[in-house]
């Protein structure tokens, strides 16, 4: 059985840890599976899905990620994201009125508005939150 330790880390804290049999990243390319003794790399990531699977195969846990950086080498995968959620924990009317209300703010800015730019990241984060759920 294959065997990782897998960490996600945010600026926050240690996101996530634990070991795992098999790791999924989003790799810029395309999605990136994991297995122990994997070639060592660093790579960027896209927005989307990280899915781990547990040591007896049984579970997978879902996170979403808006982007950042893993380093694997054969035992460890350390995944680098500045914003992380746990997709169990969403909630799609949560999901869907965040996003209301973001939409309504952004239509509300003028175009040249600072905050403009990062509401419509956060749009695009909450989007593909939904795309999950």
């Amino acid at each position: 059985m294959s065997t990782l330790n897998c960490d996600i880390v945010t600026p926050e804290a240690k996101f996530y840890s634990d070991q795992a049999s098999f790791v999924v990243l989003p790799g810029l390319e395309g999605d990136m599976g994991i297995y122990e003794k994997h070639e060592p790399v660093v790579t960027s990531l896209r927005p989307g899905k990280v899915k781990v699977v547990s040591l007896d195969e049984k579970d997978e846990l879902n996170f979403a990620v808006i982007g950042g950086f893993a380093q694997i080498d054969g035992q460890n995968v350390e995944i680098l994201s500045t914003k992380t959620v746990d997709l169990s924990t969403c909630n799609r009317e949560d999901v869907e009125s965040e996003l209301s209300s973001l939409q309504s703010a952004f239509d509300g800015f003028a175009a040249d508005d600072p905050k403009r730019a990062n509401t419509e990241l956060l749009i695009k984060w909450n989007e593909l939150l939904l795309s999950y759920l």
